[in-house]
């Protein structure tokens, strides 16, 4: 999929969530639209799509390690995952500076490990998109043990490792994330004992 091909889809996404809405088959408040990498902004965009359409906001999307290349300060909001595509929107940055988006996108972005492009089990593998698709991993456990990945909000990962965040609040990734939560979170997660490396 290219970036055009993201407007495209996008607003295909969109149009069916406005069908599903008009026909009295879904309401706003039960839609929650997830997408990795680049189909992050696809759902940022089908997310706008359906605001646009005077029916009101998803109550959620969740962009997992939404794609840098081509996005990262080249595309403007109206053309990618922002915070007024939804009623709620949050992040997992699992690769940025690589493939993933480096800048908060949502109402509350979750840097695991720093979010940085060595997350914990692909150290050793060639796999080099492992960290990208740790995001995916990560909701999908949070889905599974909703106290999986508490999160702290901090200024960044310098801070956050020393300790030093000055909130104390704990916040958890993932699916169980509430809807009020705001801002930028930072947690460590660890290689399960069986995370096999080199795959």
């Amino acid at each position: 999929m290219t970036t055009l091909g993201v407007a495209e889809v996008g607003a295909a996404v969109g149009r069916m969530v406005c069908k599903l809405l008009n026909a009295g088959l879904v309401t706003l408040d039960h839609i929650h639209l997830v997408g990795h990498s680049l189909g992050a902004h696809v759902m940022g965009t089908a997310g706008s799509f359906v605001r646009d359409s005077g029916i009101g906001k998803v109550n959620r999307i969740t962009g997992l390690d939404p794609a840098r290349p081509g996005y990262e300060q080249v595309r403007e909001e109206s053309v990618r995952l922002d915070s007024d595509d939804g009623q709620f929107v949050d992040i997992i940055h699992t690769s940025v500076g690589l493939f993933g988006y480096m800048d908060a996108l949502g109402h509350a972005d979750f840097y695991p490990n720093g979010g940085y492009n060595y997350q914990p089990g692909c150290s050793l593998t060639p796999n080099i998109f492992c960290s990208h698709m740790k995001a995916l991993e990560y909701f999908r456990e949070s889905i599974d043990n909703e106290l999986a990945f508490p999160s702290v909000k901090c200024d960044s990962f310098f801070k956050y490792a020393l300790n030093q965040c000055e909130s104390k609040e704990v916040f958890y990734m993932g699916q169980p994330t509430p809807s009020s939560t705001r801002g930028t979170y930072y947690l460590q997660t660890f290689t399960d004992a069986n995370d096999d490396e080199t795959n």
